[in-house]
């Protein structure tokens, strides 16, 4: 999806899908909030559980500023969509576009780099497996998002 908001960004806007811009950001946005629940809900609490036994960097402060990346990303996103869906499209669409883009983009970088590597070394396979399937138990808690329809080409 940052592939195909990247084109968008990018287009002439005299030429821009402006309902294809509305649907991939409300797309991303839905797709986003149900990784930040997953996240916040089952993995994150876990990791900040066993800080103790952590290696490095894992720490409070790492976590914590994890969780300001999530909201810093999260507003972006909540200001991309207001951006594009008022009328005309806010002329600045595409720089909170590419604010976005790079915060999600290092932030995505850090946790794969770093997070998923360390709590693997810390919780083991098999606890990540039991994290995945109590996930797996509890989606119907998963915050509600919107129904999206195809748009034809």
């Amino acid at each position: 999806m940052l592939g195909e908001l990247d084109a968008l960004a990018e287009a002439p806007a005299a030429g821009r899908d402006l309902k294809k811009l509305i649907r991939t950001v409300e797309l991303f946005k839905d797709h986003l909030l149900l990784h930040a629940w997953c996240e916040d809900t089952f993995y994150y609490p876990v990791i900040r559980q066993g800080l103790s036994a952590a290696p490095a960097p894992l720490s409070a402060s790492y976590m914590d500023h994890l969780d300001h990346e999530h909201r810093t990303v999260d507003g972006y996103l909540d200001r991309l969509e207001k951006e594009v869906k008022s009328n005309p499209p806010a002329v600045s669409w595409p720089q909170t576009y590419a604010l976005f883009s790079k915060g999600l983009v290092s932030h995505m970088n850090k946790e794969e780099d770093e997070l998923f590597r360390l709590s693997e070394k810390m919780l083991g396979a098999a606890r990540l497996e039991e994290l995945s399937q109590e996930l797996e138990r509890r989606r119907s808690e998963a915050p509600p998002i919107r129904i999206h329809t195809r748009l034809e080409p």
